[in-house]
C-alpha cells in the first residue's frame, strides 16, 4: 500500500464518505460529490489500485457496485489526520489565546453563513 500517493481533495472526500457511511453504491458517491458516475470510476481506479477501497458487485444485480473502505485505506486516512494535525498544531500554537478565540468565532461565523446559503431555495 502507498502512504505517499498525492490525492485530489474529491478522492479524500470520497474516501471519508466510505469511512463515514460504510460501504456506498457508485451512483450515492456521484450524489454526493456531485460528479458523474464516470467522474466516480476514475477518482475510484487508482484508489483501488492502491488498495485503499475495493468494489463490490451486487448479490442480486451485478450492475450495482459498491465502493468499500478497506484496512489499508483506514490506515491511510489515518495517516493523512496526524498528518493534518501536526500541521495544525505547527501553525496554532504559535497563537495565544486571545488569537485562538477570535480564530474560533471567525471560523463559526464562516461556517454559520455556509450553512445559511446552503439552506436557501435556488
Amino acid at each position: 500500500m502507498k502512504m505517499n500517493m498525492e490525492l485530489s481533495s474529491s478522492q479524500v472526500h470520497l474516501l471519508r464518505l466510505l469511512e463515514q457511511n460504510g460501504p456506498l453504491k457508485m451512483s450515492q458517491l456521484a450524489e454526493q460529490l456531485q460528479i458523474t458516475l464516470g467522474g466516480v470510476t476514475l477518482l475510484a481506479n487508482r484508489m483501488v489500485k492502491a488498495g485503499w477501497i475495493d468494489r463490490q458487485r451486487g448479490e442480486r444485480d451485478r450492475r450495482i457496485v459498491r465502493l468499500q473502505l478497506t484496512d489499508g485505506g483506514a490506515a491511510f486516512l489515518e495517516h493523512l489526520t496526524e498528518a493534518r494535525n501536526r500541521t495544525f498544531a505547527r501553525y496554532f500554537n504559535k497563537l495565544n489565546e486571545a488569537e485562538l478565540a477570535q480564530l474560533k468565532r471567525l471560523y463559526e461565523k464562516i461556517l454559520d453563513d455556509r450553512e445559511t446559503e446552503e439552506r436557501k431555495p435556488e
